[in-house]
């Protein structure tokens, strides 16, 4: 699988460092959580899996064998402001081809209950198309599409919809009307396995 959205970071806990994908952060009201990466990092390489730890929680190697999926981290972060939630959606005829691996989510203000926003770090089979809506509003940061087609990753924004559509042959709808009315589109929050399910 090829890797999409994020880099590995050197995390430092007590008992050593460790290459991860961050999701999140901690405190209250947050949930941070860290997916070992125990590969060389490329970019451009296409040979990254999930595998398991011994406890059964993901992590990131390379098997040598190149696919055509992707890895990808998806985020609502956008800006401070209170009442929002930053999330990502997937148009609903692509929700098989979507599985979400792990999640994280922020917050702003002390407590937690400002705003809000969420990571995911997925597995996509093309084609998938994702719909970001960044915390902050409409008003301060524009939602946009992430279209996962052909070997790449496009990202369509709001006001480039029309035009998109011809060029990549995918049919998308003003992101604002899709967020207000809800029609067409499945939160990713709602593609989590709970456990024990």
């Amino acid at each position: 699988m090829r890797l999409y959205g994020f880099e590995p970071q050197t995390a430092t806990f007590s008992w050593g460092k460790m290459q991860v994908v961050v999701l999140g952060e901690e405190g209250r009201g947050r949930k941070l959580t860290y997916v070992p990466f125990q590969a060389e990092f490329d970019v451009n390489k296409r040979d990254y899996e999930l595998a398991t730890t011994r406890k059964g929680l993901p992590k990131i190697t390379r098997c040598g064998i190149p696919t055509n999926a992707w890895i990808a981290k998806l985020s609502g972060s956008g800006t401070y402001t209170r009442g929002t939630h930053g999330t990502v959606y997937v148009l609903n005829e692509y929700v098989g081809n979507v599985f979400v691996v792990a999640y994280g989510y922020g917050a702003y203000g002390d407590a937690g209950r400002i705003g809000d926003w969420w990571e995911y770090l997925v597995t996509v089979r093309e084609p998938a198309v994702f719909l970001v809506r960044p915390a902050g509003g409409a008003h301060k940061i524009k939602r946009y599409y992430l279209v996962f087609d052909n070997e790449k990753v496009v990202r369509v924004d709001a006001n480039m919809v029309g035009v998109a559509e011809e060029v990549i042959g995918i049919p998308l709808e003003d992101p604002d009307k899709l967020i207000h009315t809800g029609e067409g589109i499945t939160e990713l929050s709602n593609l989590i396995k709970k456990e024990g399910k």
